[in-house]
């Protein structure tokens, strides 16, 4: 065998290793949590936790403390969730998973230019 047969060999069995056809994608997203779905879907009902938890009338994102509670009161929505109101929000998840997040929802988590900059 010459030196170019050899050399044409590792090319090729790099190439069947590295350009392999995957069974799994490379990047499989871990899901989207319910507390989060809570949030996107029912933000009133969230703040209204919120705001029972801190003693208040009404909660919005200028009462101070809010966002520390946001996991808290999400919890605390959906273990007082019956069965069938916690099925329609997991199918809720699992279309999210399947379709992607509402264009809104996207609008939000685009990093702009200047934070690109940085990166």
């Amino acid at each position: 065998m010459s030196f170019v047969d050899l050399e044409m060999q590792k090319l090729l069995k790099w190439i069947r290793n590295v350009w392999r056809v995957r069974k799994t994608p490379v990047f499989k997203t871990t899901g989207y949590r319910l507390t989060d779905i809570l949030w996107w879907t029912r933000q009133d009902e969230v703040f209204e936790e919120i705001a029972s938890i801190l003693g208040l009338d009404s909660a919005d994102t200028t009462t101070p403390g809010w966002f520390q509670l946001r996991t808290k009161a999400s919890k605390n929505i959906i273990d007082r969730m019956s069965a069938d109101v916690r099925n329609v929000l997991e199918d809720e998840q699992d279309r999210l998973e399947n379709e992607g997040l509402p264009r809104d929802v996207q609008r939000k988590y685009v990093p702009t230019s200047a934070e690109l900059c940085r990166a």
